[in-house]
């Protein structure tokens, strides 16, 4: 069993923790995960925080921030790097270039090569093949009738 209460709570029977300004920082730190905007931007108890780092636009990075800090300071948590995060002036940042993002597929497919891309081609084939068909031609597509065959 356990011990009495009495005896559990008595002066001389605990130890009292050294209680430090570090250990107490560390226990009110909140780490959350957090979608970095495409216009590096993160939102954060109301308030919006950007970074200069491009390459985090569009993860999903942990954002840390002490609930002693007033103002609050953020920092983004990323592979044992801490980025700060400053508050967002909206007047400001609305005339800023943003910082290139990481390598942009930019209508590359996954093989980096550019998908094709013709809708009025398309549309061409589509009316050439429906023309053919009005006129009764047999080898619309150049194939051969595989209905013959079976």
């Amino acid at each position: 069993m356990g011990r009495a209460p009495g005896l559990v709570y008595a002066p001389g029977q605990r130890e009292i923790d050294a209680l430090s300004e570090a250990r107490l920082r560390e226990a009110l730190t909140l780490r959350q995960r957090r979608r970095v905007r495409r216009d590096t931007t993160v939102a954060l108890r109301g308030q919006l925080f950007e970074s200069d780092h491009g390459y985090l636009a569009g993860r999903v990075v942990t954002v840390a921030y002490c609930l002693l800090d007033e103002p609050l300071a953020p920092v983004v948590e990323l592979e044992a790097q801490r980025i700060p995060l400053r508050l967002v002036n909206p007047v400001h940042n609305a005339h800023v270039k943003r910082p290139a993002r990481r390598a942009a597929s930019g209508g590359a497919s996954a093989a980096g090569q550019p998908v094709a891309f013709d809708p009025g081609g398309a549309l061409l084939v589509k009316s050439a093949r429906d023309a053919a068909l009005a006129t009764g031609a047999d080898d619309v597509d150049g194939e051969e009738d595989l209905d013959a065959i079976f």
